[in-house]
């Protein structure tokens, strides 16, 4: 049996190894990074030895007939080997044989694994849910089970642009696009590459599989073979006609006359039903108050494509008893009057005007770093809402984005002490205090997890 190379032991690199050694699969591992603590860690329990150093990444892609890369890893560099990589997705597709769904997207798509999972679960469904989430793949596949005792019917998978462009087999049984916006363009290269990357969850469908994606992206949808399914916020001619599509008729509640059958594949909400075309699909009582509504709607068209319509008003309900997952508008309390947010999963300016939204009638102290992914944030910060007041600006851009910004009150910080400091003394009673960086957290943190609890441990300390 020939020895899998596994390039990268981050959370993908870790679940691979420890798949292959309960399959007695032999491995050798490579990081180029020093070793963390935990990683050091995991190798003392597994007996492993793992190359480190980038001096070491020609001699073991050399070296290897087949290598699982992690995701992160940029590989433009090495096309050379380009036959040998394996990604994680494949190899979960090759092994999990039973049904899955898979959500991708510029933002949104924590949310609505973590609450479709959830919702399903709690319908009595078995989903394991991991991916980009934070749980490996393969740690997912020692779940199952033989078929007299199944520990999951089905996976739900959050997966990223880095992971789909490895893949070369993955086909999803339901497949989520919960929305496109600039992201990751100094890893992909352009805006194309980057769409192209997420709409490989689309291509590689099967007869049979089914996909939802967001109106907005008809005119540029590579379809595979599956059945295609739109979301839209609006009744879908209205869109049209707003944008002067050439298919929307004068009379905004007639159907475009060019895309009847997009139309009629098409949910959104008018007023409190969902409609699929002109199709009533179900009257809600009430929509979830803890989640956007476009995140709502993305959830209740998937319930139904799973024929689970009947369930929709209980999982509206049981959505406000969740949790919101940690670092997106998460409230962390209320300090000298005022109240404090980390939303430090708002990587993209898109997440952060989201998250704007939300308190368009507050006045807002918005905190903002991080880098910018090869995303121009100029735009985003020329165009900042009249409720925010002030703007804290951090990190290796901090001068670009200062010196960007439309509103007048703007202070550029060192570090996040200071940025909590000057929030806090600047700030009035009764103002909200978003921590919402638009930009990755590479720059001074490993992950926007790292960067949103040290931000809370700080904000813990005004008591």
């Amino acid at each position: 049996m020939k020895t899998l190379g596994i390039w990268g032991l981050g959370v993908v690199g870790q679940s691979v190894a420890r798949y292959c050694l309960t399959h007695h699969i032999p491995v050798s591992l490579l990081n180029d990074r020093p070793l963390t603590p935990e990683q050091c860690s995991f190798l003392e329990q597994t007996g492993l030895f793992c190359q480190t150093g980038p001096m070491a990444i020609d001699p073991f892609l050399a070296a290897h007939e087949r290598i699982l890369v992690s995701a992160g890893i940029d590989l433009r560099p090495y096309q050379k080997h380009a036959h040998k990589f394996l990604g994680e997705l494949d190899l979960f597709a090759q092994e999990w044989h039973k049904p899955f769904i898979a959500i991708t997207g510029t933002v949104g798509k924590t949310t609505v694994t973590h609450v479709l999972g959830a919702v399903l679960n709690h319908l009595g469904q078995k989903v394991a849910v991991g991916g980009n989430i934070g749980v490996g793949l393969c740690d997912l596949l020692a779940l199952r089970q033989a078929q007299d005792a199944p520990d999951a019917d089905s996976a739900m998978l959050e997966v990223s642009s880095f992971q789909l462009e490895l893949s070369k087999s993955f086909a999803a049984d339901l497949a989520i696009w919960t929305n496109f916006s600039p992201n990751h363009i100094d890893r992909h290269g352009t805006l194309e590459a980057y769409r192209d990357a997420k709409n490989k969850l689309i291509t590689m469908q099967r007869a049979g599989q089914k996909a939802l994606v967001p109106f907005s992206l008809r005119d540029v949808l590579q379809k595979g073979e599956g059945d295609i399914f739109y979301f839209s916020d609006e009744q879908p001619g209205v869109a049209l006609a707003k944008t002067g599509h050439p298919e929307a008729r004068r009379d905004r509640r007639e159907e475009p006359s060019a895309s009847k059958e997009e139309f009629a594949s098409t949910f959104y909400f008018d007023h409190n039903k969902l409609r699929c075309g002109y199709a009533t699909i179900i009257t809600v009582d009430k929509d979830p108050e803890t989640i956007l509504r476009q995140n709502w709607l993305i959830i209740a068209s998937a319930l139904h494509l799973l024929g689970l319509t009947e369930h929709i008003n209980d999982a509206a309900a049981y959505i406000d008893t969740l949790a919101k997952p940690e670092h997106r508008l998460e409230f962390i309390g209320t300090f000298g009057g005022k109240l404090f947010y980390n939303d430090s999963k708002a990587t993209t300016p898109t997440a952060t005007n989201a998250a704007l939204e939300q308190f368009k009638d507050k006045s807002v102290t918005l905190i903002l770093g991080g880098v910018s992914k090869g995303v121009d944030r100029t735009p985003f910060m020329q165009s900042l809402p009249k409720h925010v007041s002030h703007v804290i600006c951090f990190g290796s851009e901090a001068n670009d984005l200062a010196e960007a910004c439309n509103i007048k009150n703007v202070t550029v910080c060192s570090t996040l002490e200071n940025v909590i400091k000057s929030a806090h003394e600047k700030s009035a009673a009764g103002e909200i205090i978003l921590f919402s960086p638009a930009g990755a957290s590479f720059d001074l943190f490993t992950n926007y997890a790292e960067r949103g609890t040290m931000f809370k441990k700080l904000v813990a300390m005004l008591k």
